[in-house]
């Protein structure tokens, strides 16, 4: 068990760096397809039961800080659509990747993120809102495979622990906190 935390620790300790490298070299098609595949995959219940039609002729832009990603997303014929393109959306979530998984595993609420300054909300309060209600129904855990769920837990536990509590007291992951800063 010692070894496979170990491990787990060291992939996370890369993860900001690599998935920007990764994100700044793919094809603006191809990343936009990708969060939109995803979503769809995720939410094809929610968006079936008319659960995201609050999106219909709407754009939410969602900045993931760390990672230099944009990506705004809205719903048309009954498909969640993605794109980086950089038009302005009728509200913006910014946050870093720490407070995306936590408010995805349900580790955190966004009300208290957004208290603490560590998620922001700007443009039309009624459609974040909206958004805001809709994902604080969701479980992510009936949302997600369950070994998808509970990889995200381990990187989000991982990411949790102060580098005082870390028996190696890894450089990496005190680089990963000083980097969502």
């Amino acid at each position: 068990m010692l070894q496979h935390r170990r491990v787990m620790r060291k992939v996370v300790e890369k993860l900001p760096p690599g998935l920007r490298f990764c994100l700044s070299r793919s094809p603006a098609p191809v990343v936009s397809a990708s969060i939109a595949f995803w979503l769809n995959r995720i939410f094809k219940k929610e968006v079936n039961a008319g659960n995201l039609d609050f999106l219909k002729n709407r754009h939410v832009v969602i900045q993931v800080t760390d990672l230099e990603l944009e990506f705004s997303v809205t719903l048309a014929n009954q498909r969640i659509l993605a794109s980086l393109d950089k038009s302005k959306g009728d509200v913006c979530f910014r946050a870093n990747t720490l407070d995306l998984l936590l408010l995805i595993t349900g580790k955190a609420d966004p009300d208290t993120l957004f208290f603490r300054r560590r998620l922001s909300v700007t443009g039309d309060t009624d459609l974040g809102l909206s958004l805001k209600n809709f994902l604080d129904r969701l479980d992510a855990a009936s949302l997600l495979h369950k070994p998808v769920y509970n990889l995200l837990m381990q990187v989000v536990e991982l990411l949790e622990e102060e580098p005082e509590d870390m028996a190696d007291n890894s450089v990496g992951l005190r680089s990963w906190k000083m980097w969502n800063k």
